[in-house]
């Protein structure tokens, strides 16, 4: 989250962060922009408000609300470096009570109130003009001439109120020089959380006097033995693998991929098939049963020498009833020529099966002989 606000509503924003659970995996992280001046005697009290705290009925401040601001970077403007900055501010405040701002002086409030950060800046634009117009009238050049004064402040720096030498590039724009504070350990702190916020890093442009406006500065740890403590040891990702509506992860079709993937798909399917079939069949051959008991088997005797007259025609009507459907009477199919039957024959569930008598211990039925029987 990017959060641009007052330093009070931040703290309770940073609250309704910790009541959701959204700070402590450390996915989140809260950049806070404020134009206040970063106070180093302040850094224990960065979540006390002395005017609003002590009327609210809900605790606040314990070690649950400060571990919060582990997951807080405040971008604020740099502590000034000139010694004489406060005496600077005091009279800036002195001199807004006297004419023409007449403001109402009140002591209590005086004493409360901080000068902003545009009063310095103000300061320093006009001290930028004045030595730029000065250099005007050395040159003898036309103070009117606004394309003059201006030649004198691009591509210049200028030593700034607050103690800084900040740079304006090509296109006017003035190196700002901001701070980065987060929590870290504070050996200082006699608290039960040894925790305070305090500058980490500053932003620098890596080539100065640069006029492109995609040159964006870089930015450097104050001290590279004291990083930023992430929660969780981890860099937050700024945004989700596949964007925040998954618009990073919309793959364009590629034919040539499917129609390769297709083909082995098919081919695979058919090998599949095939191997299927081969396994079915086996285990037909497998399953079958070859064993059978005897008794559901009907011998059809056939004619020998020892035949006798009498019975010779009841055989020949059982055979052909065998082989053909009667459709006469029992004389009539004793005087056609019945069909003969090379081997012993016999009836086994009302089919005719031939029988061979192999004298052997046991028998393999190889997968030829299963297949050849099958058929």
């Amino acid at each position: 989250y990017v959060f641009v606000g007052e330093h009070i509503a931040l703290i309770d924003f940073v609250k309704c962060l910790q009541k959701r659970k959204l700070l402590d995996s450390g996915e989140y992280v809260v950049i806070s922009v404020d134009d206040e001046i970063y106070d180093p005697n302040r850094r224990i009290k960065i979540i006390q408000r002395d005017y609003l705290d002590p009327f609210l009925s809900e605790t606040w401040g314990n070690i649950s609300d400060y571990m919060g601001f582990r997951s807080v970077l405040k971008l604020t403007p740099s502590h000034p470096l000139n010694p004489r900055y406060k005496n600077v501010c005091e009279q800036i405040k002195a001199s807004s009570a006297m004419p023409p701002f007449c403001v109402p002086y009140h002591r209590k409030i005086f004493d409360s109130i901080s000068v902003p950060i545009q009063a310095a800046y103000l300061y320093d634009a006009v001290m930028i003009y004045a030595r730029a117009l000065t250099e005007v009238f050395e040159n003898n050049e036309d103070p009117r001439n606004g394309t003059a004064i201006l030649q004198k402040i691009l591509n210049r720096s200028y030593h700034s109120i607050q103690g800084y030498d900040v740079f304006i590039d090509g296109n006017g724009d003035a190196e700002g020089n901001f701070t980065v504070v987060a929590l870290l350990d504070d050996q200082e702190m006699n608290t039960t959380l040894r925790m305070s916020m305090q500058p980490v890093g500053y932003f620098q442009y890596t080539s100065n006097g640069s006029s492109h406006l995609l040159d964006l500065p870089e930015f450097k740890y104050l001290d590279m033995s004291r990083p930023i403590q992430w929660v969780g040891g981890k860099l937050p990702s700024a945004e989700p693998e596949c964007g925040f509506h998954g618009e990073k992860c919309i793959y364009k079709i590629d034919w040539k991929v499917i129609s390769i993937l297709s083909s082995i798909f098919l081919i695979l399917a058919i090998i599949a098939l095939f191997a299927l079939k081969h396994y079915r069949y086996e285990q037909k051959l497998a399953c079958l049963l070859w064993k059978i008991d005897m008794r559901e088997v009907t011998i059809i005797p056939t004619q020998t020498s020892e035949t006798t007259a009498s019975n010779r025609s009841m055989i020949q009507v059982c055979r052909h009833s065998v082989f053909q459907a009667p459709t006469g009477s029992i004389a009539e199919i004793a005087e056609t020529s019945p069909k003969r039957a090379y081997t012993k024959i016999g009836l086994y569930k009302s089919n005719i099966v031939a029988i061979k008598k192999l004298h052997k211990k046991s028998l393999d039925l190889t997968r030829s002989i299963r297949m050849e029987l099958k058929q």
